[in-house]
């Protein structure tokens, strides 16, 4: 806690001693040599043959929208109620899988992946940082990103990010830290190696949320922070923290650089994980664990992953003439994982064993063809992955993209087999899971800017927690049918962002969601003294259907069915404004301007019984830098 408070306010400083120092161009010395201002290419290890161009995205909606949950697809994540805590997509949205996974994925959201790491190549150095605060000091967050190329063309990366809120309910906190460090190091002309070393930690306080009984209108308790919750003893936490080390090298071992090129590829990585939850001596707060109670001293769940992965591919690329593009690329190769879990009590030791496989073939900017997947062998029989992508622009009458994804994969740990307080709990046998999602895209020309969308889902052997948070498994398919659409409209300097979809699903016995959602933005942009200050003032709405919403179980780490409560229709309401002077930008939002306007009781739960935030205030700053 405290080195996070003390990484906060260094960060700020820096920012703010970088404000008070900023001059206009105008006043800026002449440099001695001329600044080299071509563009900015980024890498990363997971794919060192495209080169990806940066480019400034100024003032848009993910950057007002500091929120994780709130910025990614179509529509909202639902969380606890504040930033950084457990999250799920209210529009369903498949994961890829391929062989082993712990299944406690509510918290990636905020975690960092080592293949995730982008190598800047320029020759000045590249740094951004960008802190969001709150309403109290312990409400924030920090993005701080720096990466430099040397003489020979190595190049060190840097990614920190930090999420800290303490929420507005007692005993409810989320501490989130995501560190990755990298180095890129090409030797010749034919050989390349990138290491990284990824660190994530994630803690929770869990209150259990409110009681069924709360009732902000009855005049018992003033404010949220009296509000009456579930665990009231304050020692339930949660933690998860992974620390990764990869290693990935490329070799061409034949081609050149202006025709096709022949490389063989090594990665290579161990990775550490610690998932953990425990209540001690937790008095009357038992009956909120329920059956999961099996020592009245306390309860506790402890896994240990351990992993050693190990992937061998071969590869040919051809470069498009166009710097950083490519027009083909095919790739094959063989995965090799070994995992160890350990329980307590007893361990357990894994393996993973698939055929790899990948294309792209992109001519020019109007057609791409992206292919790629896992074919299990030994062991993994039976289990595979294939995930595709084709876009194509035929020219003035828009683009089209369409996608698939398809497999089979073992189920997670966590529905197979569970310890907890050192007894086994469940020790299941479920059927492996088989998915399908097919999707197509549509965005009509920049004169008519709407985009279009439809999605189907197929599940079959469908894995869910019930109502008592116990694991289970459907019979029969479940099908999810979604369809989309979003229109960017603007008259002189005014703008209209509208998105709405819709969702159905023939088993909402066991996946609920809300059937329709929408989100709009209204706002004003210009630019004042001079053209210098670019700005846009205006209001974010958010609203989806009736539903019920699942409930939180910190016992396993997953969200469960929750028959009790239903979420109206709740219209939120931001205001926000935001600001850019060159390559410093800014942003004033207050939240939930429905506690002001029109209701100042009535709670909004995306997880049930933990209600969102009311109103509050933030500001947030990034500054972007060279050299």
């Amino acid at each position: 806690m405290l080195l996070l408070q003390k990484a906060t306010a260094t960060t700020l400083f820096v920012a703010v001693a970088w404000l008070a120092c900023a001059q206009t161009p105008d006043s800026l010395p002449q440099p001695k040599v001329p600044i080299d201002t071509s563009p900015v290419y980024w890498i990363t290890a997971q794919a060192p043959e495209e080169r990806v161009l940066f480019t400034d995205t100024t003032l848009d909606y993910a950057f007002r929208m500091y929120d994780p949950a709130r910025q990614a697809g179509w529509t909202d994540w639902g969380t606890l109620g504040l930033l950084g805590s457990p999250a799920r997509p209210l529009l369903y949205t498949p994961g890829p899988r391929m062989g082993f996974a712990h299944g406690i994925q509510a918290l990636d959201l905020y975690r960092f992946k080592a293949e995730e790491l982008r190598f800047f190549k320029h020759s000045r150095t590249f740094s951004e940082v960008g802190f969001t605060q709150g309403r109290t000091q312990n409400d924030n967050s920090v993005r701080a990103v720096l990466s430099r190329t040397f003489s020979g063309g190595a190049t060190a990366a840097f990614d920190y990010r930090t999420f800290l809120n303490v929420g507005q309910y007692r005993y409810q906190s989320a501490r989130n830290v995501a560190l990755s460090l990298g180095f890129h190091v090409p030797l010749g002309q034919r050989y390349e190696g990138f290491l990284t070393y990824t660190v994530n930690a994630n803690q929770l306080q869990e209150n259990g949320g409110l009681t069924e009984d709360a009732d902000f209108g009855s005049g018992t308790f003033s404010g949220p922070i009296n509000a009456p919750i579930r665990l009231n003893t304050q020692t339930a936490q949660s933690r998860y923290a992974e620390k990764h080390l990869n290693y990935a090298h490329y070799y061409r071992f034949a081609g050149k650089n202006s025709g096709r090129q022949f490389r063989a590829g090594h990665q290579i990585g161990f990775r550490d994980e610690d998932l953990k939850f425990a209540h001690n001596s937790p008095g009357a707060d038992t009956v909120f664990y329920d059956t999961f109670m099996v020592d009245r001293r306390g309860i506790r769940q402890f896994t240990e992953v351990a992993r050693f992965d190990n992937h061998v591919e071969l590869s040919t690329y051809r470069n498009r003439g166009t710097e950083g593009q490519v027009s083909d690329v095919f790739a094959a190769g063989i995965q090799y994982n070994r995992i160890k879990v350990a329980f307590e009590p007893g361990d357990s030791i894994m393996q993973n064993w698939f055929l790899t496989g990948r294309l792209s073939v992109s001519p020019n900017d109007r057609f791409r063809l992206e292919a790629q997947g896992g074919l299990g062998i030994l062991a993994n029989i039976g289990e595979y992955q294939v995930q595709g992508l084709v876009a194509w622009s035929p020219g003035k009458v828009g683009r089209l993209e369409a996608g698939i994804l398809s497999q089979r994969y073992p189920p997670a740990l966590i529905y197979h087999r569970l310890n907890v307080s050192g007894r086994p709990f469940w020790n299941n046998d479920f059927d492996k899971p088989l998915e399908t999602s097919l999707w197509v895209e549509y965005r009509l020309p920049k004169r008519l800017p709407l985009r279009l969308m439809a999605r189907t889902h197929l599940l079959n052997n469908y894995l869910y927690f019930d109502t008592l948070g116990l694991a289970r498994q459907t019979t029969a398919p479940v099908q999810i049918v979604q369809f989309g659409a979003e229109a960017n409209l603007k008259w002189r300097f005014i703008h209209l962002d509208q998105s709405v979809c819709l969702q159905q699903t023939n088993r909402d016995d066991v996946l609920r969601l809300p059937q329709w959602c929408s989100r709009s933005a209204l706002y004003f942009s210009g630019v004042v003294f001079r053209k210098r200050l670019f700005f846009q003032v205006g209001f974010d709405f958010r609203v989806h259907a009736a539903f019920k919403p699942d409930a939180w179980q910190p016992v396993t780490g997953q969200f469960i069915l929750n028959d009790v409560l239903t979420q109206q229709p709740y219209p939120w309401l931001d205001g926000f404004a935001t600001f850019k002077i060159q390559s410093f930008r800014f942003f004033f939002r207050y939240e939930n301007l429905g506690t002001l306007l029109w209701d100042k009781e009535a709670t909004y739960q995306q997880t049930a019984w933990h209600p969102q935030l009311f109103n509050a205030f933030r500001l947030g700053l990034t500054w972007r830098l060279f050299d």
